[in-house]
């Protein structure tokens, strides 16, 4: 990932890029890695960001990390639920109803 040129985190720039998908009816780049340890998604937002600002000017950048099985555990869960959460604005916004019922339930 650091041979792109931008300054990136020594857990990223660890990354390989396997496959680049380029959407243009939806202005989009899908780029498809590969990363030798479990990356969260907020590491890789920052990221996102840098591609599409410096190099996709008016583009949706996402970079879709591919990790081996191994790597995954139950500490990987909270990550993995912020990025669903991310993607899904629907399961936010459930969650906040039912906090805020729970809440008045209490």
């Amino acid at each position: 990932m650091n041979r792109a040129g931008l300054p990136v985190q020594e857990d990223l720039a660890a990354g390989q890029i396997e496959k680049i998908e380029i959407y243009r009816e939806k202005q989009a780049v899908r780029i498809r890695t590969v990363f030798p340890r479990f990356t969260p998604y907020s590491a890789l937002r920052g990221l996102n960001g840098q591609l599409r600002d410096r190099m996709l000017p008016g583009m949706r950048v996402e970079i879709a990390p591919r990790f081996a099985p191994e790597m995954w555990s139950a500490d990987c869960l909270p990550a993995v639920l912020e990025r669903v959460r991310e993607l899904d604005a629907s399961l936010t916004a459930r969650s906040a109803i039912r906090r805020r019922c729970s809440r008045e339930i209490s």
